[in-house]
């Protein structure tokens, strides 16, 4: 999970692998590691990794519950499906098909 948030949070900054790497002393292979979780950052990597986005180390820590997460958020950014990138339309589409499906959900 450190990895979903270590991407979140480059992400938007609108930043590069590349320049968080460079701003923190590492390569960016290492970052894509950390954020694709096939490695976990050392407590050094993460301290500094918390200072340059200005969030607690604890920022990090896995939580009790599953993390939720606004799925309007998640369509905010640039999101695929199948391998096809959806656009702003297909967004709106999922919207109005989230509705329908949740509209007898609301007052529950």
């Amino acid at each position: 999970m450190i990895g979903h948030k270590l991407k979140l949070l480059r992400e938007s900054k609108k930043l590069s692998q590349n320049h968080v790497a460079d701003a923190i002393g590492i390569d960016n292979t290492s970052l894509s590691k950390y954020e694709n979780d096939k490695n976990i950052p050392d407590l050094y990597t993460l301290h500094a990794l918390s200072k340059f986005y200005c969030v607690p180390l604890t920022y990090f820590l896995p939580t009790k519950h599953t993390e939720q997460i606004e799925l309007t958020s998640v369509l905010e950014h640039q999101v695929s499906f199948d391998g096809y990138i959806l656009n702003d339309y297909d967004k709106s589409k999922i919207f109005r098909i989230l509705h329908i499906l949740f509209e007898d959900k609301k007052g529950s």
